[in-house]
């Protein structure tokens, strides 16, 4: 157990996917470049199979802090082009959404912390994040409505005496 890289339970990426890392003093940033291995991948438009890389692109990953350090990643994502469709797509990860620069992780340990009652500006301070962009975030989130109430529904009882109401003043 204490041989065991933790890369990938944290970040949610496989250790042979970090080429090289570096730590800025200055700026007290941890960055690692990120590249994933050539695999088939599907077209999105017409479902053929395709391995030809039309270009890369260097994308910048925010993956929240650590022990006070700022963790980030440059991602160097492939770009495919389908022969069959001349369409153009990103391959896909596990690490980071689509059209995303915050890390899937960072995302998960934000909706954790809000369990614990902190403030927006708290959560953005702890991630490396914006209060906007963590408002963002929280409002994306959608929670659905139930279909139809439960056959019994409880109701706690509020003690009026607690209020004050009730009472007589002493005299």
């Amino acid at each position: 157990m204490l041989n065991k890289n933790y890369i990938e339970v944290l970040y949610n990426m496989k250790e042979e996917y970090v080429e090289n890392g570096y730590f800025n003093e200055a700026t007290q940033t941890y960055t690692f470049e990120l590249k994933l291995p050539v695999t088939p991948h599907t077209c999105p438009r017409c479902g053929t199979t395709t391995q030809y890389i039309k270009d890369y692109r260097v994308k910048t990953i925010n993956f929240g802090k650590a022990h006070e350090v700022i963790t980030i990643g440059k991602y160097r994502q492939r770009r495919y082009f389908c022969k069959n469709c001349h369409t153009s797509f990103s391959e896909s990860n596990r690490f980071v959404g689509k059209y995303m620069r915050t890390s899937k992780s960072t995302l998960t340990s934000i909706f954790h912390a809000v369990q614990h009652t902190q403030t927006y500006s708290l959560i953005a301070k702890q991630h490396n994040l914006s209060v906007t962009s963590v408002i963002r975030y929280f409002s994306q989130v959608k929670i659905a409505k139930p279909t139809a109430l439960p056959s019994v529904l409880g109701i706690p009882c509020m003690s009026l005496s607690g209020l004050g109401i009730g009472k007589r003043a002493k005299t």
